[in-house]
């Protein structure tokens, strides 16, 4: 038997046969890793078919979407979107299936339990064989993304809200000063409106005048802010679009960012003009009514001078065949006189209106002549008890005087059947520690002690409310203003204790940062004036007696009714060249020009002209500030002719400088 054998040769069958199991097995392997990479990835992917039905989704959309697998296989995408998104998801799905773009978009997706996550959704085609098979979503929770911006945007409408519905106006700039944002309050105050100054520079807008001079305060509040960080701003006049003044409160700072860096500045102000208005008829209402209270006092001891000052008048014109014994009654009737002068000076000093005028003062002279002042013709005595180095304080001296009398009132009122009232003044260094609420530093502390029945202490926080009052008579306004007066001066007023003894109050004031000059007028012994006056007042008996003195002076003397007939009678000298060598200009003409306007009018005739303010209320700004009026002088009513003649002599002899002049008799 004979066997043939026929063969082949597989070797290449075998090897193409291992090639493809080796590519099986590769595919299989990638298809292993990207399943694997698909599951794990910390991204939402899935895959939908043309009709948009899920053919595949991994283990991290599952987790989101709170399915199963099975729930979720072969439902459409769009089931799983809100009402309100499921026409744009339809779009998109057509978008890709016909035109094959790939897209992005965000859209909110519904969980198994029906809450909401928000999705950023990155979407392309699934191409085989040349046609779109579907689409396969790459998506990102970027729920926490989207409550942060809803955190933001809600913040943001609440500032904006916020910022549109606080009373103070609020300007916010960015770093070259310029507006960025108005409030509404801002467009109230300023009468400008967030679309007219965007952009604008705030100098442009917020422009402010000085409150006592009425000057452009070129104040550069970013230039301060640059240097300082915050600022505070009070009693300043904003000058509004339409040209009008509201006093004003404010107080910047720069604007910083998270990481520090300097992004403008916010200005924040508070229109407080009818705050003024109601403390200034606070303070006169006050004055009015403890002026009520001293009236008693005050006509006792006129009535009393007078009584002096006549009965002495008639003595000597009884005696007028004896010159010595009248000289000697016409000198005791003019002690009398002066003594009218210190109480009227109180008077006016007290009933004063206005603005504050702070300077630095001494308290020492201050308290006597208030506590004398106030217990005028009273059945109480005074210990005043004063450091004999007091310093001094920035203060008025009108409003000063006003919570003095108002203290030594309150004491009166708790004596109905008189006593003794403790006044106290010394030098007091505040420490941190200290109970008074004021910085550290030093203060001068006055000290009102009555022997009254002392304050209950359940009303110690009512006894400075405006009205407040546990006595019969009176508004209770007294001490409400003198608390407005010393809080606007920087200090403190409370009480430092109360009960069976009496009441003690206590008043802080700051120790002034200036210094003090008291310039005292030389004594005149031989008076002997030379040249040519001009004075002007309104009463023709002034006229009369003033123009007697001066004559007596050996002065020339020529007399106006008016500052128009002044300046005339001024300006005819020069050109008769017999200019007068001062003036004397009484500062009230009731009904015509007085000293102020005839001083700037003299002043452009003749810029080296010698005047001297004359007036009856020595409280006036004017008299206190008079070299920056243009006045090289002043005196006080009433005066007598050594004084008048010491002013004038210090006036002519300074050769044109302003000299500091005064009127004490």
């Amino acid at each position: 038997m004979e066997y043939q054998a026929v063969g082949r040769d597989i070797t290449e069958k075998k090897q193409a046969d291992q090639a493809l199991l080796n590519r099986e097995k590769n595919l299989k392997h990638q298809e292993d890793y990207l399943n694997t990479l698909i599951e794990n990835m910390n991204e939402l992917f899935y895959t939908y078919d043309v009709d948009g039905n899920i053919t595949f989704i991994n283990r991290k959309s599952l987790k989101v979407l709170d399915y199963e697998s099975h729930e979720i296989m072969g439902a459409n995408v769009v089931d799983f979107v809100p009402d309100a998104y499921q026409d744009t998801v339809r779009r998109g799905i057509r978008r890709i299936i016909t035109r094959g773009q790939s897209m992005s978009y965000e859209c909110p997706v519904i969980r198994k339990g029906g809450s909401q996550r928000w999705v950023r959704l990155n979407t392309a085609p699934i191409i085989h064989d040349g046609k779109i098979q579907g689409a396969m979503v790459l998506a990102e929770d970027i729920s926490e993304r989207k409550q942060a911006e809803y955190a933001l945007a809600s913040e943001k409408e609440w500032l904006a809200v916020t910022l549109r519905s606080i009373a103070d106006g609020v300007i916010t700039t960015d770093t070259n000063c310029n507006i960025n944002l108005l409030n509404d309050a801002a467009e109230i105050l300023t009468g400008w409106t967030q679309s007219e100054v965007a952009g604008k520079s705030l100098d442009s807008v917020f422009r402010l005048l000085d409150s006592k001079t009425r000057t452009p305060s070129h104040l550069q509040l970013i230039n301060v802010l640059h240097t300082q960080g915050t600022m505070e701003l009070e009693n300043y006049i904003l000058v509004c679009k339409n040209g009008q003044g509201r006093i004003i409160d404010a107080s910047g700072a720069r604007i910083r960012d998270s990481s520090g860096n300097y992004m403008g500045a916010v200005i924040v102000f508070r229109d407080i003009t009818d705050r003024i208005r109601i403390e200034e008829e606070l303070l006169n209402a006050s004055k009015l009514e403890s002026l009520g209270v001293l009236a008693g006092g005050i006509a006792h001891d006129f009535n009393n001078l007078l009584t002096v000052i006549l009965g002495n008048i008639t003595l000597a014109r009884m005696n007028l065949d004896d010159l010595e014994m009248a000289e000697e009654f016409l000198s005791r009737s003019e002690k009398a006189s002066i003594q009218t002068k210190g109480l009227t000076q109180q008077l006016l000093t007290f009933a004063r209106r206005g603005a504050p005028l702070k300077k630095s003062i001494s308290l020492i002279e201050l308290l006597r002549d208030t506590v004398n002042f106030s217990l005028s013709g009273s059945n109480v005595k005074r210990e005043l008890n004063i450091s004999e180095n007091l310093c001094l304080v920035d203060a008025d001296e009108g409003q000063i005087a006003q919570v003095i009398n108002n203290l030594i009132i309150n004491a009166l009122q708790a004596m109905p059947q008189g006593g003794i009232v403790q006044i106290n003044a010394t030098n007091e260094y505040l420490a941190e520690s200290s109970r008074i609420p004021l910085p550290t530093g030093k203060y001068v502390k006055i000290a009102v002690h009555d022997e009254g029945l002392g304050i209950p202490e359940n009303i110690y926080q009512k006894i400075f409310d405006p009205f407040f009052t546990t006595k019969s008579t009176g508004s209770g306004l007294g001490l409400a203003t003198s608390y407005s007066i010393i809080k606007n001066h920087g200090g403190y007023i409370g009480i430092e204790s109360s009960g069976i003894t009496g009441t003690t109050f206590v008043v802080y004031l700051p120790v002034s940062t200036h210094s003090y000059v008291n310039y005292a007028v030389p004594q005149v012994n031989s008076p002997n004036g030379k040249g040519r006056i001009l004075v002007m007042d309104d009463e023709a008996k002034i006229r009369e007696v003033v123009s007697e003195m001066l004559h007596r002076l050996g002065y020339d003397v020529t007399l106006s009714a008016n500052g128009v007939e002044a300046i005339q009678l001024y300006t005819e000298s020069i050109k008769d060249e017999l200019k007068y060598d001062a003036v004397v200009l009484d500062l009230t003409i009731p009904g015509g020009m007085g000293g102020k306007e005839t001083i700037q009018k003299l002043l452009t005739i003749d810029p080296h002209i010698k005047a001297i303010v004359c007036s009856g209320y020595s409280t006036n700004p004017i008299i206190a500030e008079y070299s920056r009026w243009g006045f090289k002088g002043f005196v006080t009513k009433p005066f007598g002719i050594d004084n008048l003649s010491q002013v004038l002599d210090k006036v002519l002899r300074n050769n044109g400088s302003s000299g500091s002049l005064g009127t004490s008799e």
